[in-house]
């Protein structure tokens, strides 16, 4: 009896010892953060611009213009992915006569753009600084010019920090601002274009900062 008593006190001992012990393994982790840099047109790629009645050509148009004269739609939405400080510009060439349209070009600055943020940078901020402030368009340019810039803080962020609306307006020559001074109405009393149809493509680019 004792026997058995000292066999069983053995295993219960080597049963407790085995469960006793611990086993350990590592897993090793290399992560890559790559850089984003996206600039997204999310509507409004395509405008179409109405002169009709004389207050067009005096006025210029805007979103706002009552239809059918003005710009449909007059907005652009753009959003902007990035893991860097970023600046955006823009550039467009001189409106250009569409056949049988014929004579000069549309000078570019008669085009203009001001902007609204929707997301959590705004001018001021700190974030993005811009000039075309509602009520002062930036008249656009032949030669890239800076729309949106890098503020006092970093602008790195994605689309619900970086949501702008770009808000078009044509003809308006408002005061004090890079808009073409002339009214439509001038430039054509002048000859520099004719009535008609006009194209051009206004480019925006997306550049790495500092």
């Amino acid at each position: 009896m004792k026997k058995i008593v000292l066999l069983l006190g053995l295993l219960f001992a080597m049963q407790t010892a085995l469960m006793a012990q611990d086993t350990t393994g590592t897993v090793y982790f290399l992560a890559h953060l790559q850089s984003t840099f996206n600039l997204i047109i999310v509507n409004g790629g395509s405008q179409e611009i109405f002169f009709i009645t004389p207050d067009d050509y005096n006025d210029g148009v805007t979103e706002l213009t009552t239809a059918p004269s003005g710009i449909n739609d007059g907005v652009t939405q753009i959003q902007i992915e990035s893991t860097n400080n970023w600046k955006l510009t823009i550039e467009a060439d001189d409106f250009g006569p569409i056949a049988p349209t014929s004579g000069g070009d549309i000078p570019i600055n008669n085009l203009g753009v001001t902007i609204t943020a929707n997301g959590g940078y705004d001018n001021g901020s700190g974030e993005v600084v811009y000039t075309a402030l509602p009520g002062f368009p930036q008249g656009l340019s032949n030669d890239a010019e800076d729309l949106i810039w890098h503020g006092t803080n970093p602008n790195a962020g994605d689309i619900f920090d970086n949501d702008y609306t770009l808000h078009w307006e044509m003809g308006t020559h408002v005061a004090g601002t890079t808009m073409n001074q002339a009214t439509m109405f001038d430039q054509l009393a002048d000859v520099i274009f004719s009535t008609g149809d006009f194209e051009t493509t206004a480019t925006l680019t997306l550049i790495q900062q500092p």
